[in-house]
């Protein structure tokens, strides 16, 4: 059966929660992120190339879905993390 991920938020956490889907999908996808502290982070310029859109599509995106993408891992570094991973990458 098909699902509309862009439609069923439950289809897009199952997604999530599944360990082989994600690395599936990361390998198909090419999008490469940085690996840091055992977590794979990207930056919103590396999203919006991957999608080949402005850098203000994407902050659109991540204000509409704020809420579920906080909840599936996303974040914004500030601070000393900010300044760590900066210094890392």
């Amino acid at each position: 059966m098909l699902r509309d991920l862009t439609t069923s938020r439950l289809d897009r956490q199952n997604i999530l929660n599944n360990e082989l889907a994600v690395s599936e999908i990361q390998e198909k996808s090419g999008l490469d992120g940085i690996l840091w502290n055992g977590k794979l982070y990207v930056t919103r310029e590396m999203v919006a190339d991957f999608f080949e859109v402005d850098i203000r599509t994407i902050g659109r995106c991540l204000e509409q879905n704020g809420d579920e993408l906080g909840l599936n891992g996303y974040e914004v570094l500030r601070g000393k993390r900010l300044k760590d991973f900066k210094e890392f990458w």
